[in-house]
This record gives structure tokens, C-alpha cells and sequence, in this order.
């Protein structure tokens, strides 16, 4: 793998840190109240309201880098075979039990189960208002670091999606070809997926991976091939500003008699010839889209 110094510190770097906040705060004094008050423990809701203080912040740094992980890993081993052959060989070994996404994945539901487990303690515990006080104020703790964490992947998705884009996208010609802006910060994916559209003779179907960006529409096709699948963009993109919808309620039209696709009407507007050339895109409901 290249570059295993930068992949050593966005996957494992924040790691220590949830561990040492884990041990101290969690496991060594639950052990402690269970030695000393044991079997049956008065109170909990203090251990956790004293590891929320600290456990924000390491989980939230967690959570703005797994996702990079995630798809370092799954494009590494999409692209280079010795580093798929050696993550098929260590998934072999007897001392690795599960695949190696759910090391990474594993951290932050195991983080929203905290709440879940308060609440149930919550219900088993009675005669004990300063108990069910100090409970409360820990879940809701728990669940604003849940939140937190939550905001901070939902925009590392949003970047990924844009840096996906760009390294996919494949230009018929110059001409085509468009600043996207796929860096500005404030870009944003709408919406993409396939759908199916009539060809130009208005004879035939085509399968088409439309991307629909806060600036631009591309019409593309996927291609896939030995460094994965690219988005081939057919058309040059149009700006949102020349989209029009026309009809989002028009009657089905159907491809086959078994098959029947939802219709949405765009249409472009040409400055330079001051005409206006309708698109017609078919969408399938079912199809998946991200």
C-alpha cells in the first residue's frame, strides 16, 4: 500500500485515545463499584456522566476519519491485487474472526448502545430519584456525543461523494468538458443514480447515470473496467440555471408491457441559439440511487 504512514495515522492514530478513555473512565471504575458495592450496585449514571466529559471528543475525531478508511481500503483493494490477495490471506487467519470493515464500523454503534443500555438500567431501577436524575442527564450526554458524531459523517459522506465524482468522471471531448467546481466547499450531490432514457431516434432505451449537482447536471454512463467502474459523461453538463421542470405528474411510459417508469421532463436552455431543447428522463423508482 502507498502511502501506509498517512493510512497508519487517518485509521489507527485516534484509536489509543478511545481506548485510554474507555479503560479509565468506563471499565476500571464500573470494575471498581462492582468490587465494592457488588452484587447489587446502587449507582451507575456518575461513571458515565464523568466519561462524557471526555469521550466527545476523541469519538467525534473517530468518526470524521472511518469513512476515509472505509473506502481507502475498499479502492486499494478494488485496484491492486497484491493488497487484495493479502487482506483474502489474513482473513483467513484463525485469529481474525470477522472481516476487517467491522473493526472500523464497530466503534460508533457500540457508542449509540450506551443510551439503549441507560435507559433499560432506567427502567430496572426503583426508589431512586437521584439515581433516575443522574440518568437522564447521562443519555442525554451519550446522545449529543451520538449527534455529534453523527454531523461530522454526514459531511465527510458528502466529500467522499464529490472526490468520487471527480476521480470517476471520464470527458467524451474537450469540448464536454466542464469546471464542475467539485472542490468548492459548498458544493453539493442533489441527486444521482441510473435511469433509463429514449435515444435520440426515440426508437431505443438507453441506461444512463444521471448526477444531479447543486451547479450542473451530467448525463453519463457507467463503464467498467480494470481500475473500476468511471462515469463517462456523453453530453456536456448543463447548468441548473437552464433546467426546467416540466411535468413531474405525467402519465407512466411504459418500455415493456412488464415494466413501467415514472417520467420527469427537463428542459435545457440554449443561450447561443436562443432555443430550448427538451430532454425527457425516465426515471425507475426502483433503481438505486445514493
Amino acid at each position: 500500500m502507498d502511502n501506509q504512514e498517512e493510512f497508519w495515522q487517518n485509521a489507527f492514530a485516534f484509536i489509543p485515545a478511545i481506548i485510554d478513555c474507555n479503560t479509565k473512565l468506563l471499565l476500571n471504575p464500573l470494575k471498581y463499584r462492582q468490587k465494592e458495592e457488588g452484587p447489587f450496585i446502587k449507582s451507575i449514571a456518575d461513571i458515565f456522566l464523568s466519561w462524557t466529559k471526555v469521550a466527545e471528543a476523541p469519538f467525534v475525531q473517530y468518526a470524521k476519519r472511518y469513512l476515509y478508511i472505509d473506502t481507502t481500503l475498499r479502492q486499494k483493494r478494488e485496484n491492486n491485487l497484491n493488497f487484495r490477495a493479502w487482506l483474502d490471506k489474513v482473513g483467513k487467519d484463525s485469529r481474525v474472526r470477522m472481516p476487517y470493515s467491522f473493526y472500523f464500523h464497530r466503534v460508533l454503534p457500540r457508542l449509540a448502545r450506551y443510551s439503549l443500555l441507560l435507559q433499560t438500567i432506567g427502567k430496572n431501577t426503583l426508589n431512586n430519584e437521584a439515581e433516575m436524575g443522574l440518568l437522564t442527564r447521562a443519555i442525554k450526554e451519550c446522545d449529543g456525543i451520538t449527534s455529534s458524531c453523527d454531523s461530522s459523517i454526514a459531511q465527510v459522506e458528502k466529500n467522499i461523494e464529490l472526490t468520487d465524482i471527480k476521480n470517476k468522471i471520464l470527458w467524451k471531448s474537450s469540448y464536454e468538458k466542464v469546471n464542475l467546481g467539485l472542490k468548492n466547499p459548498g458544493r453539493k450531490v442533489i441527486k444521482q443514480g441510473d435511469v433509463t432514457r429514449r435515444g435520440n431516434h426515440r426508437v431505443d432505451w438507453i441506461e444512463t447515470h444521471l448526477i444531479l449537482l447543486d451547479n450542473y447536471l451530467l448525463i453519463s454512463k457507467i463503464r467498467n473496467g480494470s481500475n473500476g467502474s468511471k462515469y463517462y459523461v456523453t453530453k456536456r453538463p448543463i447548468p441548473l440555471e437552464l433546467l426546467v421542470l416540466e411535468s413531474c405528474s405525467d402519465d407512466p411510459v411504459t418500455k415493456s408491457s412488464s415494466s413501467k417508469l415514472g417520467v420527469g421532463t427537463f428542459t435545457s436552455a440554449v443561450s447561443s441559439e436562443n432555443k430550448r431543447h427538451s430532454r425527457q428522463f425516465f426515471n425507475n423508482p426502483t433503481s438505486p440511487t445514493n
